[in-house]
């Protein structure tokens, strides 16, 4: 009765945010299973085929191809690595110990969850040649940058969020985190490394690991 208590308390004064943020989650991962039935039944075939063949044939000009691989390139181990550590390195300077650590443990098991569901479906990527063996690349779904962006840019942002006062700087530090868990996504597409449904699949993956992990910060921060 007591566990029960304090919950309802908790819940008192964080009712909107928490409401709102276990809703999300719960929509990331009906989403994900969805994508999931739909691609291994392949239902999304067509619908991923018509995106990536009208992209083949419109591309942009030179430079906007370098932007998007400059962009996509913000989803790889090698670039949100020194993200991470840069603002591991800042909470360990502010002796926020704490939050340092959580944060670090908070994407090490994102980057966990994502190669564990990376053998979900073995699907060809669609830059694949079909003359080489499939032991040539790794499986398409769910898409690991888009997942990786969410679990690493969502987490970095609500945690320096939570370091500001002014609602604004918060406003502007989320809306950074989700253009950047955006424009990785997208250049995957853009770039037909993965299909479109990889790209939505990871972003819901990754959206639901990151509001989880919000929740429980803010359970340890009270």
């Amino acid at each position: 009765m007591e566990l029960i208590r304090r919950f309802f308390r908790y819940l008192a004064g964080h009712g909107a945010a928490l409401l709102a943020a276990m809703l999300l989650i719960v929509l990331a991962m009906w989403g994900f299973i969805l994508l999931t039935d739909f691609v291994s039944a392949g239902k999304a075939d067509h619908f991923d085929q018509r995106v990536i063949n009208h992209l083949r044939y419109h591309h942009g000009p030179p430079l906007v191809i370098d932007i998007m691989w400059d962009w996509t390139s913000l989803g790889g181990p090698g670039v949100w690595l020194i993200f991470t550590a840069a603002v591991a390195g800042f909470l360990v300077v502010q002796k926020r110990w704490l939050w340092a650590a959580w944060m670090c443990c908070t994407i090490a098991s994102g980057a966990v969850v994502t190669i564990f569901l990376k053998g979900t479906i073995d699907r060809v990527p669609p830059g694949h040649p079909s003359y080489l063996p499939k032991t040539d690349y790794y499986p398409s779904f769910p898409s690991g940058h888009a997942m990786m962006a969410a679990v690493v840019y969502l987490t970095l942002g609500t945690i320096v969020a939570r370091l500001v006062t002014d609602r604004l700087s918060k406003i502007y530090i989320l809306a950074v985190a989700c253009f950047l868990t955006f424009i990785v996504g997208f250049s995957r597409v853009y770039l037909t490394i993965h299909w479109p449904t990889d790209v939505l699949a990871g972003w819901a993956a990754g959206l639901a690991w990151a509001l989880l992990c919000w929740i429980l910060t803010t359970r340890i921060q009270q």
